[in-house]
């Protein structure tokens, strides 16, 4: 609904151009992704490439995905990006359903993947 779309979110839907790729870099459930899948269909045409580590939280994306009929148009990546690759854990603040903090050791928190954005193979 647009209605709560906030000024960032309008920003970032003012960007996108035909044939346009965006990349949701802790899409969290998919918000930003789907409304610039939304974005890109009106357009003609455009590439969604949503990064969600957290396997409960990027289950509610492919969910999504799935439900708004965006498999053309989105592209899941169950990792998280950042300087290396490398084995991490995702554990959520206690305060904050929408954010986790990244641990690159220790035993607490769903355990995921990191690579660096450059080693990935996408169509930029």
């Amino acid at each position: 609904r647009q209605d709560q779309d906030d000024p960032g979110l309008l920003f970032v839907l003012s960007r996108p151009t035909r044939g346009g790729t965006l990349l949701d870099v802790g899409s969290n459930v998919g918000w930003f992704a789907m409304r610039a899948a939304q974005a890109y269909r009106r357009l003609g045409g455009g590439m969604v490439h949503a990064f969600e580590p957290q396997p409960e939280v990027a289950d509610c994306v492919a969910d999504s995905i799935e439900a708004n009929g965006f498999g053309d148009s989105v592209v899941l990546h169950r990792i998280a990006l950042g300087d290396r690759a490398a084995e991490i854990r995702m554990r959520p603040p206690g305060n904050n359903s929408g954010g986790s903090n990244v641990q690159l050791s220790g035993t607490v928190g769903a355990v995921a993947a990191m690579a660096t954005l450059d080693s990935l193979d996408l169509p930029l």
